[in-house]
């Protein structure tokens, strides 16, 4: 039994036995008690590159992968992240005074990357990459890299809830 209803007619404010809310959308209940971790937003197993690799590899498995991100490492070790922005800008620059092939990833990378254990609320993660205007988190486990969480991954999470709550884009030649 709602205590209100939204204009899509789902309803809003049931409770659990236990007290908790939740948000009914068709068949979908969702706990809005409980804000969902990294470990059900991240992308699993990230992709990563060496620190002393050319910059051509990691542009290259950027395009190979679809992605913006890579995780950097020194000697198997978490230590950066170089997104496609990095490598375009150094590629750019540094072609005035080398060959592009020897350009270097170190050269380029972000070091002290911004990384979040993998039991993080995504909400907090959110925050703290809107303040810090960056593309991405790198999700760890006990220290070790599990996942990455980019602002692509939250746009698509988003559009994954917006289709939930209001369904499909109706088709037909309605005008705007």
């Amino acid at each position: 039994m709602p205590s209100w209803t939204n204009p899509c007619g789902y309803g809003y404010g049931e409770r659990e036995p236990d007290g908790l809310a939740l948000l009914v959308i068709g068949i979908w209940r969702v706990d809005v008690n409980r804000m969902p971790t990294m470990k059900t937003m991240m992308t699993p197993f990230p992709y990563s590159i060496d620190v002393m690799a050319p910059i051509l590899r990691a542009q290259s498995l950027m395009d190979e992968h679809r992605i913006r991100h890579l995780a950097v490492r020194d000697k198997g070790e978490l230590c950066g992240v170089i997104s496609d922005r990095d490598i375009n800008l150094a590629i750019g620059l540094g072609s005035e005074f080398m060959d592009q092939e020897q350009i270097l990833v170190k050269s380029a990378y972000t070091p002290a990357p911004y990384t979040v254990d993998v039991d993080v609320s995504v909400d907090i993660v959110l925050k703290e990459m809107v303040a810090r205007h960056i593309g991405s988190a790198l999700v760890t486990r006990e220290g070790k890299l599990v996942g990455i969480f980019t602002a692509t991954d939250a746009c698509s999470k988003f559009r994954d809830l917006l289709f939930k709550v209001y369904g499909p884009i109706p088709t037909g030649n309605d005008a705007a």
